[in-house]
Parts: structure tokens; sequence; C-alpha cells
């Protein structure tokens, strides 16, 4: 079972049961806390994610919903008591056959640092391309709620972490083009993050084109005063001089 909480909600065995097949919103909602959670849920936990303010008699709502989540399961090809609800908790059980595009990706994720630090720059490429194929995707679009937020928050650190490994990987194989192609990406996504500038300064100046080092150093000090007040880091100022 295959189980994609990223982009629209979709689960997968013998057969692709999309979100549209799920039911409604709080559908998708109850699947991705569910499977991103590895222990059994509150039930009242599980209603706080999936309504803002759960309603008077969420517990009659959130029976059915959960039925039809077992069904969906079924449609897909896969036991519907891997869906295990009871008085008190719900749990999507695991197993080796159930995937998560999240949790996959965020082993990848590990790993490809951790090859990162062995040196190892193609195995650390292949690790975090697969990870920011992922995390770029949107979680559950157009939904708020504490919970969602944290989990959107945590999925953008795992991106710009992904993208940061792409920059080095190529930096360590020696194509600064490629490597500052990814610096730029990860500015795109948290433009005030210093790291995005470090590795795209130094990217220039592998490519022995110094001038534009200092000018991506002068767009980054403009950034972080014009939008935080605050002047580069020691670690910016120190790259920065480094290029001079």
């Amino acid at each position: 079972m295959r189980i994609y909480v990223t982009g629209r909600v979709t689960l997968e065995a013998e057969r692709v049961v999309d979100e549209a097949d799920l039911p409604g919103l709080q559908g998708r909602i109850a699947v991705a806390a569910l499977a991103l959670t590895p222990h059994a849920m509150a039930r009242d936990r599980l209603a706080s994610i999936m309504w803002a303010e759960p309603p008077e008699g969420w517990e009659r709502s959130l029976s059915p919903i959960l039925s039809k989540v077992r069904r969906a399961l079924e449609k897909a090809g896969d036991d519907g008591s891997r869906l295990v609800s009871s008085a008190g908790s719900v749990e999507m059980r695991r197993d080796p056959s159930i995937w998560v595009d999240a949790l996959d990706a965020t082993r990848e994720l590990d790993a490809a640092e951790g090859a990162l630090r062995r040196d190892d720059a193609r195995q650390a490429w292949v690790g975090a391309a697969v990870a920011s194929a992922v995390f770029r995707r949107p979680f559950l679009p157009g939904v708020s709620g504490l919970w969602i937020d944290e989990q959107r928050r945590a999925f953008h650190n795992r991106l710009v972490r992904a993208f940061e490994v792409v920059a080095d990987a190529w930096s360590l194989l020696d194509d600064p083009v490629q490597s500052g192609a990814a610096a730029e990406q990860l500015i795109a996504i948290d433009p005030y993050r210093e790291t995005g500038y470090i590795k795209l300064m130094r990217a220039c100046a592998d490519q022995g084109n110094r001038a534009a080092a200092l000018r991506v150093f002068a767009r980054a000090r403009e950034v972080l005063a014009s939008e935080l007040g605050v002047e580069p880091s020691d670690r910016l100022q120190a790259v920065y001089e480094e290029i001079l």
C-alpha cells in the first residue's frame, strides 16, 4: 500500500484511489494524519485536527468518515482492517508493505545528509532529489490548523535541507553551475536563510565570476536589512571577505 499525503492525497495498492474518492476534506485530513502518525491517536485528537473547532457531537460525524476511509482502503486493494478504530483511539497499522511518501522522503533526506558527510556526492544528490520532489508539493492546500501548519513548516524545512544537500553535492562534483542553480532555488523558497546566498556566492566564485558573487552578497544584505532589519551574519560576512 502506497499513501501519498503531499499533492493530491492518494491511496495506491492494486488500484488507485484519488482524493476525490475520499470522504471530503475531513477524509483527506484523516488519511494524512493517520498515515503520518506511527502510533494510535486519540479520537478527540484526530477530531481536533480534522476540525479546527470540532462540532457538537463530533463523534457521530467521525465514525462514518472513518468507515468511508476504511472502504477506500479496501477499494484500493488493501485490507481495510489496517485502520483500527476503538472507543478511544484510531490507528493506521504499519507493516513493511505500507509506504508513505513524506516518511520515505524524510528517510531519503537523512540518508543523503549522511552520504554528504562521507563525501559521497552522487548518493547524496539522489536522496536529496527524491526529498525535494516530494516536499515541494503542497500539503493539504487551502486548509489550515495547528497540526496542519506544523506539518507544513516541517516539510518546508526538509525542502530547504534537500536543496542545501543538492547544492553541496553538485559542488563536490565540481559543477558550480548546477550548484548555483540549486542555491537559487534555496533562496527562492527561503529568502531570509543565509545558506542559500553563501552557496550561490561560492558557486559564482568557483565559476571565476567574483563580481557576480559580490552582487549576491549585496542582494543578501539588502534583503536582510529591508525585510528583517539585521546585518549579515559573521559567517556570511566572512565568505564575502574571502571572495574579495
